[in-house]
């Protein structure tokens, strides 16, 4: 498999076939290269998260056994479309969008846009798109289609997205894949990075003026489903700004490092603790202030 997945993606000089990632099968790199069916359902039916629910509404066979591929997709049909809305889906959403933002934020610069990851990017429109067939999928089996395209027409067409949010993100998603197919094809390469330049092919400047301010529309028409992604909260800065010696400082902030929270959804509830302890150390300084103007009166 490893030798297949080098012929895959290794660059010659006709380009290379197709990016594949290995590391994204259950358990990851730790998990083994090629898992048994009875090893697929015991990691996604135990720890399975809610990105990996929403990728499952894409899941298509390519090859191999049929009875083995039906057995897959009608497990994957229960794990991602469930009858009864789970209530922590939206909460994981947000903590997801959150964590896309915090991580790429920087690609998305003054002449630098990035059309995947970036705010009101493919992605969100993808995450917008899946969250909402995920939601009513389980009650309207209609809904559990794999293209972005025919889920937002049919979203429209059940009236469970405003027509003209909906005619705006199909039109939106074609202009930005429109502009990755263009920036991928300039060097053969796996990037979702335009730089705002005038050299670009007509199609492509006449894309521009409108760019940013289409993506700001689709993050607001995201937002009002999944809310305001929380920010990522940078525990080493509070503890600066408390004014403890440095030797204190250190020591506070690997006993920090060295807690691990006890949930079956770390990432989320990794984020609620840093925002937890961000907080608290808001308060505490913001105390330590007004005793010390007090004081001063």
């Amino acid at each position: 498999m490893r030798k297949f997945q080098k012929i895959l993606t290794e660059r010659t000089a006709a380009g290379f076939v197709f990016r594949v990632d290995f590391d994204l099968r259950p358990g990851g790199k730790q998990g083994p290269l090629i898992p048994t069916l009875d090893q697929f359902k015991d990691y996604y039916g135990n720890y399975g998260e809610t990105w990996e629910r929403l990728a499952f509404v894409r899941l298509r066979p390519i090859a191999g056994d049929e009875g083995v591929q039906k057995e897959v997709l009608a497990f994957a049909q229960k794990f991602s479309f469930r009858k009864h809305l789970d209530f922590t889906l939206l909460e994981d959403l947000k903590t997801l969008r959150s964590k896309i933002q915090g991580h790429y934020w920087e690609r998305s610069q003054d002449q630098v846009v990035d059309l995947k990851l970036g705010i009101g990017g493919i992605r969100d429109v993808e995450l917008f798109t899946h969250a909402l067939q995920v939601i009513h999928g389980g009650r309207d089996l209609t809904l559990q289609v794999r293209g972005t395209t025919e889920a937002l027409l049919l979203l429209e067409m059940k009236e469970l997205l405003p027509s003209e949010e909906a005619k705006f993100l199909r039109q939106h998603y074609w202009n930005l894949r429109r502009l990755e197919n263009y920036v991928q094809a300039l060097n053969d390469e796996q990037t979702h990075l335009l730089v705002l330049t005038e050299s670009h092919p007509e199609f492509v400047m006449q894309a521009l003026p409108n760019l940013k301010f289409d993506m700001l529309r689709c993050d607001s028409i995201v937002k009002s489903l999944l809310g305001e992604a929380p920010k990522e909260i940078s525990l080493e800065e509070e503890l600066k700004r408390t004014g403890l010696p440095d030797q204190d400082l250190q020591e506070l902030w690997q006993e920090i490092l060295g807690q691990e929270v006890l949930s079956r959804n770390k990432g989320r509830d990794e984020l609620s603790r840093k925002a937890f302890l961000g907080l608290s150390l808001k308060l505490c300084r913001n105390k330590k202030a007004t005793f010390a103007g007090a004081y001063c009166c």
